[in-house]
């Protein structure tokens, strides 16, 4: 039986030729990264001797020694305002490093925000009207920037802070352990405290714009307005319902889904047997209550 040899894969002048071919490779990419540090050491070697050009560093202050590298290497960390800044100074108007701590101390005060402590933490309220997502905010970023504080004592905070209402008796109850838990917790709040202004404020549209559709072009501020007779059902036919009027209007009150009306007069020749929670007035019951049924 006759065999064969892979005469190019054992051939060593094809081994060599790989072989170089792997080196060039290498030396091009050694170039390519050489090359990025020279660029890199000429953009600091040009600023520098910009510096220098500029005449900022005093003659007889910082022009030589370790003070002169500390005030350019300074120099190479600013950007936008704050270079815009040390760019302007004057010529000769560095005399050290301390100095130029100074005076970029002194231009950019008023830019520096004085971090919180744990006893503005602890002080921390949430406004009347303030919405639930807005306080979260304002409670994470200040959480983020008092120093030292551990999660345990952020989280012991937030609900002394909250206003009264049913996310500070869902924290009262069960208190969060994270603030991952306390986050997910009240993105679930802030949905259902969206909703419900959502629906009162179509609900004050509609009402405003039930009310500018009176007859005669009449309004509650002025003129007067004749009493209206008492108008009929709107539907002819009404789903039946699985509770009393009067229970339904007290649950749907209780979590905002209508919103109350204000006392009104009872009319003259009422029955004053009957009773309407919904007009807190006589004349007729809740059960019988046309408004409350539309």
């Amino acid at each position: 039986m006759v065999t064969t040899r892979n005469t190019t894969a054992e051939d060593p002048a094809e081994a060599i030729r790989a072989l170089r071919q792997q080196m060039e490779d290498m030396r091009r990419q050694h170039e390519q990264e050489l090359s990025a540090v020279r660029e890199e050491c000429a953009a600091r070697i040009a600023r520098e001797r910009e510096i220098r050009e500029k005449g900022i560093l005093h003659p007889d202050g910082v022009s030589n020694g370790q003070q002169a590298i500390w005030c350019r290497a300074f120099s190479l960390s600013l950007e936008g305002e704050a270079l815009e800044w040390f760019n302007a100074l004057p010529a000769g108007s560095i005399q050290s490093f301390e100095g130029l701590k100074e005076m970029f101390g002194r231009q950019f005060a008023g830019s520096r925000a004085e971090d919180p402590t744990v006893f503005e933490l602890s002080n921390l309220r949430q406004g009347k009207d303030e919405t639930l997502k807005a306080f979260m905010d304002r409670y994470q970023k200040m959480v983020r920037r008092v120093k030292g504080l551990n999660v345990e004592l952020a989280l012991q905070y937030v609900m002394p802070a909250l206003r009264p209402g049913p996310f500070k008796d869902s924290v009262c109850r069960k208190r969060p352990k994270t603030m991952e838990e306390l986050r997910e917790r009240a993105a679930d709040e802030m949905r259902v405290e969206e909703m419900k202004q959502a629906y009162k404020k179509e609900s004050q549209e509609s009402k405003e714009k039930a009310e500018g559709k009176k007859p005669d072009g009449s309004s509650r501020m002025g003129g007067f307005k004749p009493r209206e007779a008492p108008r009929g059902p709107k539907f002819q036919q009404y789903t039946p319902l699985n509770a009393p009027p009067a229970r339904i209007l007290q649950e749907a009150l209780s979590v905002n889904l209508i919103l109350p009306l204000k006392k009104r007069p009872t009319p003259a020749g009422a029955d004053g047997n009957k009773h309407c929670l919904y007009h807190q007035n006589m004349g007729h019951t809740t059960e019988e209550c046309v408004t409350l049924r539309d």
